[in-house]
Order: C-alpha cells, then sequence, then structure tokens
C-alpha cells in the first residue's frame, strides 16, 4: 500500500510528515490516526462523525496526552485540503494514487534554530552545573586544583620551570589548553544521547544539541582561562606582558579542535556504542604527550618527529609563545590543528545527516 506524506496542524501543534495510507472518507470528512515514537503509543486524531483508522508517522514524532480533535478545530491550510480532495479522488479501492502532488514547503514548518539553540543551553546550564552545590565555581576550581598540584609536585623536583620563573604560570598555558579540548570534546560526544528526546521535535535538529553545547561550554573555558590566567597574575606579582592575540587564536583552536573531534566521535558512537570505550582508553596517556609539563624540544629524536603529529602540542606551544615573550615554538603549525580540526568536524556532520534518523530511532 502507497503512503503520502502530508503536513497540517491542529490545536497549535505541528504534525510534520504523516503518512496517511488508504485514508477513507466518512461523512465528507477525512479520519487518521497519529502513532507516534516520541510518545511511544497513539495518540488519535478524530473527526466529528469519523471513525478513526490507522496510519504511522515516519521520522518525527509528536508527543503529550490523547487529542481529541473536533470538527471546528482542524487548522488545515489551503494546499492540505486540496491534496485531500485530490487523494479522495485518485483512490481507487482505498489504495492512494503515486500521482498525488507533494505538499509545498511554506505548508511545512520552519525550525526556529535560534530560539532552539537557547532553550538548549539554558537545559544544559540547568543539567550541567545548577542541581550541584557551589554551581559554576566547580568549572573554576577544577582546573585551579590541577595546576596547583602540577605546581606542588615538580616544584619538589625542580628548582625552575622549562619556561619563566614561575611554576604555576608554565603549568596553567598547558592545562588549561588540554582541560579545554578535552572538557569541549567529550560534551560534544555524548550530545546527540543527551538531547535524543527532543530531537523527534520537528523544530530541533541534529546540529542543535552539538552547537548548543559547544557555544554554552566555549564560553564557559573562555571566563575560566581569563580567571585562571588573571588570578595567577595578580598572586604572585607577574608582568602581564602577554600576546593576547596569540593567546586568543591558542583558545580558538583548541576549542575548534575539540568541537571537530566531539563531532565525529558523537557519529562513531551513536552508531557504535563500543567506540566510547575504545576512544576512552586511546585518550589515556593523551596528558603525557601533549607537552602540559615540559617542553617540546627537550624530546629526543625520534620521538619529536612522532609527537609533532598531536595537534595538542601545537596549541599548547601555541599558547606558550604567546605568554613567554622569548619562547619562539617554531614547530607549530597552525594550518595543520585547523586541517585536523575542519575534517574531523566535516566527516562527523556526513554521517550524522547520512545516518542521523537511524541512530535517533535506535
Amino acid at each position: 500500500m502507497t503512503s503520502r506524506y502530508l503536513t497540517f496542524a491542529v490545536t497549535g501543534r505541528v504534525f510534520e510528515r504523516i503518512a496517511i495510507p488508504a485514508v477513507p472518507w466518512v461523512n465528507g470528512h477525512p479520519a487518521a490516526m497519529v502513532q507516534t515514537r516520541a510518545a511511544g503509543g497513539v495518540v488519535p486524531l478524530r473527526a466529528a462523525r469519523a471513525p478513526v483508522p490507522l496510519a504511522r508517522a515516519h521520522g518525527r514524532g509528536c508527543s503529550g496526552p490523547l487529542v481529541r480533535i473536533f470538527e471546528k478545530s482542524f487548522a488545515l491550510p489551503t494546499p492540505f485540503l486540496k491534496h485531500l480532495a485530490l487523494e479522495q479522488e485518485a483512490r481507487k479501492g482505498h489504495v492512494m494514487s503515486d500521482a498525488l502532488p507533494d505538499l509545498p514547503p511554506s505548508t511545512r514548518p520552519r525550525p526556529a534554530t535560534g530560539a532552539t539553540i537557547l532553550a538548549l543551553i539554558l537545559r544544559e546550564m540547568a543539567t550541567s552545573y545548577g542541581r550541584s552545590p557551589g554551581g559554576y565555581v566547580w568549572a573554576v576550581l577544577e582546573p585551579v586544583a590541577g595546576i596547583a598540584l602540577l605546581t606542588f609536585v615538580f616544584t619538589l623536583a625542580f628548582s625552575a620551570p622549562p619556561l619563566g620563573q614561575s611554576f604555576p604560570l608554565f603549568y596553567a598555558t598547558g592545562f588549561l589548553i588540554f582541560a579545554a579540548y578535552l572538557n569541549i570534546s567529550n560534551k560534544i560526544t555524548v550530545a546527540i544521547r543527551f538531547s535524543k528526546p527532543l530531537l523527534f521535535y520537528p523544530a530541533v535538529r541534529f546540529t542543535d544539541p552539538l552547537l548548543a553545547r559547544f557555544a554554552l561550554n566555549s564560553a564557559t573555558e573562555c571566563v575560566v582561562a581569563c580567571v585562571v590566567l588573571g588570578g595567577i597574575v595578580v598572586v604572585f606579582g607577574l608582568d602581564a606582558g602577554f600576546d593576547y592575540l596569540g593567546l586568543a587564536m591558542a583558545l580558538a583552536l583548541t576549542l575548534g579542535l575539540g568541537f571537530g573531534v566531539g563531532t565525529l566521535n558523537c557519529a562513531l558512537v551513536s552508531l557504535f556504542p563500543v567506540w566510547e570505550r575504545v576512544w576512552a582508553i586511546l585518550n589515556r596517556p593523551l596528558f603525557i604527550v601533549s607537552t602540559v609539563f615540559f617542553v617540546f624540544e627537550t624530546v629526543p629524536q625520534p620521538y619529536r618527529d612522532l609527537l609533532w603529529f598531536n595537534p595538542l602540542v601545537h596549541l599548547v606551544g601555541l599558547a606558550r609563545r604567546a605568554i613567554f615573550p622569548t619562547y619562539d615554538a617554531t614547530y607549530v603549525s597552525v594550518p595543520y590543528v585547523a586541517g585536523v580540526a575542519g575534517v574531523t568536524c566535516l566527516i562527523g556532520l556526513i554521517i550524522l545527516a547520512r545516518w542521523y534518523r537511524e541512530i535517533i530511532n535506535n
């Protein structure tokens, strides 16, 4: 039996791409029932004088209690009424005709992406830190505690840091970059899983949870970096002669790399859940090989050439070049980091766009 996809608005809700196979007409009224995935059941839509046969909703569904629709509450656009009239004429033995025209795009709902992303950001703020004691204070305390631990341990072993005279400032340049990348990539990796129930709504695209998490956590990481570096300068009385443009570039590339790797991992984890554990195992030595507590030039050959392919090495070197004026960091390649971020993001988006329906339905 052939199905045609129809779009109509009823009682303030939009039901997108509703398939109505072989819908009979009773007393001149169409009758339909919508089976939704989100609600996990059947939502009957009844005309005033019509019984309700079954139709199946494909793709996105609706949610909420049972909705009873009477004759006066049908808010059907004119193209939809014309489509139903053509369907009634084309039906032979309760079989839909393939010759029926599709509804024009103007009758379909248009996603409000900006409002959707803002709503997802507010939801993310409430669920991430809103329910924990201290709230967003932990976003600052975590990197401060990590930097303090590194400073305490390496102060006992060395008399001076590899660069400059301040242990906290040296380790902050490495730890903040590493933590920002790790937090962004981990948050993006589980964005689809976290917002999966909301993806059944027509107004929510699969990119909205990714962008919402990226926007919120990027703003958080920028604030944390400013607070931590500013606090170190004030507490230890250091000269803040930083290259702020270079520091902003390092942070922006870090956030972009985290988004790219997170998007690719989001697609892979959604299709192959075991990849989450595999990636966690592969990431365990990342802190050691990202030059967080040493400089790239001290690594002997041939390991230095292998270490160069780690994008975080370039980001940490770029940040340290902005903080310490005497550090050249000639090994840093901005195009390489940008290329890795762009390629991983593009591959992840292609996979999500291709298998998006399978991901949210399974």
